[in-house]
């Protein structure tokens, strides 16, 4: 996959989005969301969205900690699960008509 669209405004209120391309069968997956909470060097709090599906926002978390002189990225992703009935219930639509 290449990323074809990075757009970053890396404040809180402003948005990102990017899109990835499969050259493979010549799709596009964009995603894009908006930052809520910035807290550097530990914490980003942002939404997210994969375009192609309704109803798939969810917030993530993602928080930064540094322990013997190594940094761990954890990711909390609230309301996943709406999310990923969103996707079920397309490919549902889309391999069984």
């Amino acid at each position: 996959m290449t990323m074809t669209v990075c757009e970053i405004d890396l404040r809180v209120g402003g948005t990102w989005r990017y899109v990835l391309h499969d050259s493979g069968n010549d799709t596009e997956h964009a995603f894009s969301g908006e930052y809520r909470e910035i807290v550097p060097p530990q914490r980003l709090i942002a939404t997210e969205h994969y375009e192609p599906v309704p109803n798939s926002d969810h917030l993530n978390t993602l928080t930064l900690t540094e322990q013997d002189g190594k940094t761990t990225l954890h990711i909390a992703m609230q309301g996943l699960v709406k999310y990923l009935v969103a996707l079920w219930a397309i490919s549902k639509r889309v391999l069984m008509p």
